[in-house]
């Protein structure tokens, strides 16, 4: 009987077809993780922009700049006006994880810094660097900052938002 007139795969074949089916595997689930980290970190920095501009209009609608002194919007909140303006636009973070700082009248001495991906911090008296990374003290109390931290393949990463605390 000739061998060519049999049909089937040969191991090799079969081998090859599994190999392949491997490899598109591995690019699925390499694939996917960095997907929703990317989406996450889209979230994460449509929250920062949306927050200064609350702040912003927060100062425009109050003509004042909030408090001196530290505070988180967990709740209740209702005490706590800056926290109300943020209750509907937010897509990643909840309230209990915003933090608003005001150093008041003097410059501080210490930098904040976020090194947890769900945490974001507001605070006055700062700007960014020059790689929207880190934030250096301000000479007024005009400028502040949004500090939040994006996932990537290394950890978090700090990122720093300017925004102004009246329209300069």
């Amino acid at each position: 009987m000739d061998r060519r007139s049999q049909n089937g795969f040969t191991i090799i074949e079969i081998l090859i077809v599994l190999a392949l089916a491997a490899m598109i595997l591995l690019v699925v689930f390499l694939a996917v993780p960095s997907l929703n980290r990317n989406e996450r970190n889209t979230m994460r920095k449509s929250d920062a922009r949306y927050i200064a501009a609350q702040r912003l209009q927060y100062n425009i609608d109050n003509q004042t700049v909030m408090n001196a002194g530290e505070f988180n919007c967990s709740t209740p909140h209702t005490s706590k006006l800056f926290c109300t303006y943020l209750t509907k636009g937010m897509t990643f973070y909840d309230l209990e994880n915003v933090t608003f700082s005001n150093s008041g009248t003097t410059a501080p001495t210490t930098v904040p810094t976020v090194t947890d991906p769900n945490k974001i911090i507001t605070d006055t008296y700062y700007r960014c660097d020059a790689q929207n990374r880190l934030a250096v003290v301000a000479p007024s109390a005009r400028y502040s900052v949004v500090l939040y931290a994006i996932e990537t393949a290394g950890g978090a990463q700090q990122q720093c938002l300017e925004s102004s605390v009246f329209p300069l």
